[in-house]
């Protein structure tokens, strides 16, 4: 009897771990108002058989985003231990855009009565993209000073539009000319 509990229990886990697929539309609704809030489903793309992609509009401002939920199979030394699902989404650096094309025009204005230059984290120039940092601000050598002001104001504007703190841990790096780092502000 023990012996039949067992083949029965390995059953199920070998079929709980092979038989997987891409979620469904009203799981992925739900990870995405979880994670970025409330959206309106847009349209679903069919990759492949183990990829779908899905669009929503954020309800909030109104700009477009996707979440994919793709199968991926489980290795272990090589060999297919089974399949699992994970949802990857693009919101992150969409909502960084929007929120930037709402800003520049407050950054640009910080620029001169500071007398720095602002880099956005989408700038080829920048020293970490968007995903790390909201902005870096150089300054003239040694004047930490104004580097701290500075990044504080840059900061202050982006968490005004950020309506959802979703940006608690991203910060404001501060350079000086020759691109030393002298501090960060978050």
């Amino acid at each position: 009897m023990r012996k039949v509990n067992k083949s029965i229990l390995l059953c199920l886990i070998a079929m709980i771990l092979c038989a997987c697929s891409p979620a469904s539309k009203e799981e992925v609704l739900r990870y995405a108002e979880n994670e970025f809030g409330k959206a309106e489903y847009v349209r679903t793309e069919e990759i492949d058989d183990r990829t779908i992609r899905y669009y929503f509009l954020d309800e909030e401002h109104g700009f477009e985003y996707c979440v994919t939920s793709e199968v991926r199979d489980i290795l272990v030394d090589g060999a297919k231990f089974g399949e699992t699902e994970s949802k990857a989404s693009n919101f992150d650096k969409v909502y960084y855009e929007y929120v930037l094309t709402q800003v520049q025009d407050e950054l640009t204005a910080l620029e001169e009565p500071y007398g720095v230059t602002i880099r956005d984290g989408l700038e080829e120039e920048a020293q970490l993209g968007y995903e790390y940092r909201l902005a870096e601000v150089y300054v003239a050598e040694g004047d930490t000073l104004t580097a701290a002001q500075a990044a504080e104001a840059i900061h202050d504007v982006f968490v005004a539009y950020d309506t959802r703190n979703y940006w608690e841990d991203k910060e404001v790096a501060a350079y000086d000319t020759r691109e030393e780092k002298l501090g960060s502000y978050s």
